[in-house]
């Protein structure tokens, strides 16, 4: 059966936190990375005049290996370091919650939460890690928590942060407490670093089928868009996965000509093969009614998408009339790989909400990280117990 679906990426870490099983501080199951990434640089002609177009994006990696968790752990990965990652796209169904504004009743609901999971992670740095001793006495031990780690943060001689603590020794006079401080990095350092590996810092292979008709729209602010959900099968078993989850379902954007092409040749079913980037997007708003009283709370959510740098028309396409192609004629076009029909055009998910501030939803795309935006600092508790601190960093 066709399938392909598979990540390259290669960034900078923007934010990391670890999650544990307990709130007792038990062992890490889980590692999220965000890593910021770079599109390959688009050229647009606009009113004449040739434009570039450059973009990053912040995209969610979740570690779930034991050993990528202890590569992870044993290099002490911090904010600033530089990191490659191949992969898979991820669409996972997730229980949600947001606290109703007027009444303030826990709700939930059923969303899809798309990430990369890691088959493979090397890590570089920016700058090396820097590894100090500091000597603490009896008195500034025993202020404990906070208080000692504001004096070790004075008392080292490295500018940056410190990212991990750990006692070398002690005697009756005091503790010597070994810290490793990360050195800042500005955006000089990230910017230079993510056009050096521009061509490998952010593509996507995947094929798939249409779930269902291409959704288009074209404006004067974002020209043309063509918006379609594939359902791929996975050829990856992932352990920690639910085991009856054999499919994923991204959302492909295609953008200018490549949207009006695919609104012309695809249908649902179309079997597709794309390469393209990843894309973050965020500040649209979904619709969710309370439970309780029935308000309607609008909820800030983000997504990743799939924006093609091309699309490879190869089974059960519309031609330039809109008709469906005989077979006999497609066969010298396309690639003898056995193409057939996915079984995910079959199984597709329930469809989300509707959003009149999104245009995926119109076209009734599953909601995809929809969970209301409750600040930083938090935490969540899941079902099983697990904690989920939003701290950038940790202790490992």
């Amino acid at each position: 059966m066709a399938a392909e679906n598979k990540v390259y990426l290669n960034g900078l870490v923007h934010g990391i936190k670890g999650i544990r099983r307990d709130s007792d501080g038990g062992a890490i199951a889980e590692i999220w990375i965000y890593l910021c990434v770079k599109r390959r640089t688009q050229k647009i002609v606009e009113n004449d005049a040739r434009k570039k177009i450059v973009r990053y994006d912040d995209i969610l990696v979740r570690v779930k290996k034991e050993d990528l968790i202890r590569y992870i752990q044993e290099h002490k990965v911090a904010a600033g370091d530089t990191m490659a990652v191949v992969g898979t796209l991820v669409s996972e169904r997730v229980e949600k919650k947001f606290e109703c504004r007027k009444c303030h009743t826990a709700n939930f609901f059923s969303g899809i939460l798309s990430y990369v999971y890691p088959m493979s992670i090397c890590m570089t740095q920016i700058r090396p890690k820097t590894k100090e001793i500091i000597r603490l006495t009896n008195a500034e031990i025993a202020q404990g928590g906070e208080a000692v780690r504001k004096i070790l943060d004075e008392k080292k001689h490295t500018d940056g942060t410190i990212i991990f603590t750990e006692i070398e020794g002690s005697d009756e006079n005091g503790t010597d407490a070994m810290v490793l401080v990360q050195p800042e990095y500005d955006d000089a350092d990230a910017v230079q670093y993510l056009s050096e590996v521009e061509e490998m810092s952010n593509v996507i292979h995947v094929m798939g089928n249409l779930c269902e008709e291409p959704v288009f729209t074209k404006d004067s602010r974002t020209g043309s868009n063509c918006k379609y959900q594939l359902g791929v099968n996975r050829k990856l078993f992932i352990k920690e996965d639910d085991p009856g989850n054999y499919t994923d379902y991204p959302i492909i954007h295609s953008l200018g000509k490549q949207a009006e092409k695919d609104m012309q040749f695809l249908k649902t079913g179309s079997l597709v093969n794309i390469e393209g980037a990843l894309q973050e997007r965020d500040g649209f708003k979904i619709k969710k009614r309370c439970r309780a009283c029935g308000e309607e709370n609008r909820l800030n959510s983000s997504a990743i998408e799939i924006v093609p740098y091309s699309v490879e028309y190869a089974k059960d396409c519309l031609n330039s009339d809109g008709e469906e192609e005989e077979e006999e004629q497609k066969k010298d076009a396309r690639l003898e790989v056995g193409w057939t029909e996915t079984e995910a055009v079959k199984e597709k998910p329930e469809a989300g909400t509707e959003s009149d501030e999104d245009p995926a939803s119109e076209g009734g795309y599953p909601e995809e990280d929809g969970s209301e935006d409750s600040g930083q600092g938090s935490e969540e508790t899941a079902d099983d117990g697990t904690v989920y601190a939003d701290d950038d960093s940790f202790d490992f």
